[in-house]
């Protein structure tokens, strides 16, 4: 691995994460080995202790049931057998020659005699008064018994075992304990270059995306972890910028394309009351003409408007508790007058309250949309019906009409901007009605559907999920 790589690896969370981890393993660790050697310390020391004084009180008993020269011969038939796995035993008379025992002298601790009051004591034995030249000097556990004729008995046991055993434990565990951080930290170094070969195929895309490729989407690695729902979400939040973007070229064009014709319409009108004398009637209905061009360049550009913001989630929308019931039936009042010039039949089927969640403004104009679109192109004579129900936790608003409807290829076209088809280019429009209804309905996280009326078209607008709070 070349060094800024390792810089690298080792400034990742990963890495540091473990090292952080293998540091508390060692304090934990050298907690537990200092517990643990204090512990089993106290309790070898206990058994040593207890062991040696059930031995002494046994020596005890044989003094005073069977007298001291069977003491003297116990004491040489144990210090034979017992030497051999670290018990001593001196026996001295009351002069301190040495009567029997595989002591080779009387132990003192520093310049002070052993006590000798039936009690385990750690006393210092010197290497000079061991039979084996392998021991060393010593705290040892002691017990001893001044009898009443002036004779010691004095019993020992040496500790080397116990400490050895101890000592493996120590070099275990402190063994396991340097695993444990190698471990940790190759699994740090191990995490780290997983961790960053993800993050480098995120930032791979996106210094693609960021030289003008909108097509690239961080790659998945199919495991459905973290970084798989950040991929997900990331691709997402692309798909909709392009998505966006693609919408803002559109609208350039078609704005080009649309309000180009009735701009230079507008203009030549004017260039041409401007070649010679007008009569104040020419003047009057030239300027009428203009008004009514100019308030149609404005709902356009007033609806685009709306779309782009409703898209982009820059509306003022305050969303509460309404009554499509009541919205409908007050925008159908409105729209019937409409219907009655056109000798058709505006009939609402809408009862009882029906309750969702949303801007009561919005949700009016996209239904006013829907109704001038069934009453614009619905015959003379012709059936328009709108209807709210609410089935199982659903909510949804129904607009149909006995027109010339909407061929299946077309219906999701007819919802981009500026799109109208070839029957509406005779009828006065802007082609964004639909297109506004759309992104209304997205804001409040409903669908928009289309069916056949046979004849004519059928379009839903239907509420299932809870529409979020949007806008500043």
């Amino acid at each position: 691995m070349k060094r800024p790589e390792l810089e690298r690896l080792l400034r990742t969370t990963a890495v540091r994460t473990s090292l952080w981890y293998a540091s508390l393993y060692i304090l934990l660790a050298g907690a537990a080995l200092g517990t643990y050697h204090w512990a089993t310390s106290r309790y070898v020391d206990a058994q040593l202790y207890a062991g040696l004084h059930d031995e002494f009180v046994d020596l005890r008993n044989i003094a005073a049931n069977e007298g001291f020269a069977a003491l003297t011969r116990e004491v040489v038939s144990r210090s034979r057998a017992g030497g051999q796995d670290g018990r001593y035993y001196l026996l001295v008379d009351k002069h301190r020659r040495k009567v029997a025992g595989n002591l080779k002298g009387w132990p003192k601790e520093r310049d002070d005699q052993v006590p000798v009051d039936e009690t385990v004591h750690a006393t210092w034995i010197d290497d000079d008064m061991y039979p084996s030249e392998e021991d060393e000097d010593a705290y040892w556990p002691v017990i001893g018994k001044r009898f009443a004729d002036g004779a010691v008995l004095v019993l020992t046991r040496s500790v080397a075992q116990a400490e050895e055993m101890q000592m493996f434990s120590i070099y275990a565990l402190s063994g396991l304990l340097l695993v444990i951080v190698l471990l940790a930290l190759a699994m740090g170094l191990f995490m780290g270059r997983t961790i960053l070969s993800r993050i480098d195929n995120i930032s791979a895309t996106s210094e693609t995306i960021i030289r003008g490729d909108l097509s690239r989407r961080v790659p998945l690695s199919g495991r459905n972890d973290e970084f798989d729902e950040l991929a997900g979400r990331l691709n997402a939040m692309l798909e909709r910028i392009q998505q966006l973007l693609q919408g803002m070229r559109d609208v350039t064009d078609n704005v080009a394309h649309d309000l180009r014709r009735p701009l230079a319409r507008l203009r030549n009108r004017l260039d041409v009351m401007l070649l010679g004398e007008r009569s104040a009637a020419e003047y009057r209905h030239t300027i009428e003409e203009s008004i009514r061009d100019t308030e149609e360049l404005m709902k356009s550009f007033n609806a685009i408007l709306q779309i782009a913001q409703a898209e982009a989630g820059a509306l003022r929308v305050t969303l509460q508790e309404v009554d499509l019931t009541a919205i409908v039936q007050q925008v159908a009042e409105f729209y019937l007058p409409v219907a009655q010039q056109r000798a058709q039949r505006l009939l609402v089927d809408a009862a009882r309250p029906v309750i969702v969640r949303g801007n009561r403004d919005l949700l009016s104009q996209a239904l006013g949309n829907l109704l001038d679109n069934a009453i614009k192109y619905s015959p003379q004579g012709g059936l328009v019906r709108v209807q709210v129900e609410r089935t199982n936790s659903c909510a949804r608003i129904s607009v149909a009409d006995n027109g010339p409807g909407i061929p299946a290829a077309d219906r999701q076209r007819v919802l981009q901007r500026f799109a109208r088809l070839d029957q509406a280019r005779s009828s006065p429009g802007n082609g964004l009605g639909l297109a506004l209804v759309n992104a209304i309905a997205e804001l409040h996280a409903a669908t928009i559907s289309f069916a056949d009326n046979r004849p004519g078209l059928r379009v839903c607008l239907r509420f299932c999920a809870p529409a979020q709070q949007r806008g500043r």
